[in-house]
């Protein structure tokens, strides 16, 4: 008989997964394993909207699009914004509803894997 290891060790096993995370309007998120061009994300929407940076989010301050032809980095958040928001400052009550869409996003999507690797076994 084959030997088997617990659901237990093997979600232990499994090495941590860095993924680029992008939160859209809509609040759904979507994780890239590999480093993506803005141009690829935004495709058809680069008229309306634009990548922003999480970390570089401030309240009062002014929301800056990431160029186009950059990479968004592995293990960073980042957020589509319409482009109403470019260039003029962010308000508290956007902040507070951007933390709360990102807080929501990435909750699913941690429950999700949870979900997913229940029940691994190796062989």
């Amino acid at each position: 008989m084959g030997s088997c290891i617990s659901s237990q060790s093997a979600k232990s096993a499994l090495p941590p997964l860095i993924t680029t995370r992008l939160i859209l309007l809509n609040g759904s998120l979507i994780q890239f394993s590999r480093p993506i061009m803005v141009s690829c994300v935004l495709g058809k929407d680069e008229k309306t909207c634009f990548v922003c940076d999480a970390d570089a989010m401030e309240t009062g301050r002014n929301l800056k699009a990431i160029a186009e032809e950059k990479e968004l980095r592995l293990g960073k958040i980042y957020f589509v914004l319409p482009r109403t928001m470019l260039n003029r400052p962010l308000q508290g009550k956007e902040m507070a509803e951007l933390a709360v869409r990102a807080s929501a996003a990435l909750s699913d999507a941690g429950s999700m894997g949870r979900r997913s690797r229940r029940g691994m076994v190796a062989p």
